[in-house]
């Protein structure tokens, strides 16, 4: 409530306002029927084409027995990790042979509160963490991935913004396991780029892990359907985002 009066405050104030999601431009109009629809600008966080020549480590991450996840990113209450850690506690039931990577971690109490997460219900050796790296390894790590997640925790934040990592994902040709948090469910479904899980559910998320894990050609095809969801058709910064923020 503090932070959506904060934002009403400032939105009397501003001469542009620039939201990175189709889902933040409707909230704010909806929510502020005085705000001209004239400063408001739709800048999606979209990565650029260029992502995808990033050099590739020849160095192995991952060990290939293993059908590895990677969530790469920030690490917060709303990102939803929590969740992926929990569907591991539904999925070592039925397969000891699926690896989940964190990567991006850094040091604080959300961080603690996930490795407790992780030795309270015996999963260390299914989950790894790993601390921030430098932004040219990102495209190493995506790429020994079998699968890539954003899996958010559904909030009034979440549900109004669009991660890059969803774009570099399918800029790498990835096949991607998203929540149903409007923006991400919306972009993953339109592309056919990957699978769906209901946000804040590990359960419905260990099921999904579990689908994709035995569908290795579903698993080819939605990676090229995101990347030409990003390349052939339009939906990356040079052709669509900067486009607009250069208009505005």
């Amino acid at each position: 409530y503090r932070l959506l009066s904060y934002e009403k405050s400032l939105l009397t104030k501003a001469s542009l306002v620039i939201v990175v999601a189709k889902e933040a431009y409707k909230r704010i109009l909806k929510e502020n029927k005085e705000f001209s629809k004239k400063k408001l600008v739709l800048v999606e966080n979209l990565e650029s084409k260029n992502f995808i020549k990033t050099p590739v480590l020849k160095k192995r991450l991952y060990s290939k027995k293993y059908f590895n996840i990677t969530y790469i990113g920030s690490f917060g209450p709303h990102r939803g990790i929590d969740t992926l850690i929990r569907s591991f506690i539904h999925i070592k039931r039925f397969n000891q042979n699926i690896k989940l990577n964190l990567v991006g971690a850094e040091e604080n109490v959300y961080l603690d509160y996930l490795k407790r997460l992780i030795i309270s219900n015996d999963l260390d050796k299914y989950i790894k963490i790993k601390g921030w790296i430098k932004t040219q390894d990102v495209m190493t790590y995506i790429s020994q991935s079998d699968i890539c997640t954003v899996p958010h925790n559904s909030n009034h934040h979440t549900d109004t913004t669009l991660p890059w990592k969803l774009s570099q994902y399918m800029l790498a040709k990835k096949p991607v396991l998203v929540s149903s948090s409007p923006p991400l469910a919306r972009i993953v479904k339109k592309a056919s780029a990957g699978m769906i899980f209901k946000a804040n559910n590990p359960k419905d998320c260990a099921n999904k892990i579990m689908i994709m894990k035995e569908s290795r050609k579903s698993l080819i095809k939605y990676g090229k359907n995101g990347f030409e969801y990003v390349i052939k058709k339009r939906n990356n910064w040079e052709q669509k985002s900067s486009l607009n923020l250069l208009k505005a």
